[in-house]
């Protein structure tokens, strides 16, 4: 049986999956965000603080759903240098500016403290709640301490039996797809 080298196997899905989700059509792309938005209101509705992600490039655009929420949203703020990552209250949206990434950060230095959700990117997500995100393991060294309830969020067509993963990658708890919540987690 031949060896899988996974980070190889990993960058070769990641390049696929992108391209793929970059050619969705927008008015595909709009209907499922209004779709993953109006599903993400009713599992807001039961938590108070919130970990979020700005959505980049081609990500789900929870912004709508995250805007309209009446607890208090967090965003991370990325620290390349030692991989990690720390959630800081959204103040102001329009007060975002641009951070190690590119993505916008709060400004407001206000750690997030007792939330209870994260809701975590990907490119795509399994039935066991693994994720192929960027390569960069920030969520996986954040989920590895958190204790509340983590909710991957992607499109159905990104949505897999299984991906490939490796000793450090940590799952999520459930997977909010725009059809609502995917495989076993929904049960």
């Amino acid at each position: 049986m031949p060896i899988r080298d996974t980070d190889t196997e990993k960058k070769l899905l990641r390049r696929e999956l992108l391209a793929r989700r970059a050619a969705f059509a927008p008015e595909r792309k709009r209907a499922a965000d209004e779709a993953i938005c109006l599903a993400l209101r009713d599992v807001l509705e039961n938590h108070a603080l919130v970990l979020a992600f700005y959505p980049i490039g081609s990500e789900p655009n929870l912004l709508p759903a995250l805007r309209a929420f009446h607890g208090q949203v967090y965003l991370p703020k990325c620290t390349p240098d030692a991989r990690e990552m720390t959630f800081y209250a959204v103040e102001d949206w329009d007060g975002l500016r641009p951070g190690a990434y590119g993505i916008p950060e709060p400004r407001a230095a206000l750690p997030a403290r007792h939330a209870t959700l994260c809701l975590t990117p990907g490119l795509a997500f399994d039935r066991e709640g693994y994720r192929l995100g960027y390569g960069g393991g920030y969520y996986d060294r954040f989920l590895a301490g958190f204790s509340g309830e983590s909710v991957g969020v992607c499109y159905e067509a990104f949505f897999m039996e299984r991906l490939p993963r490796g000793a450090f990658d940590r799952p999520v708890g459930r997977v909010l797809t725009e059809r609502g919540w995917a495989g076993a987690a929904a049960e």
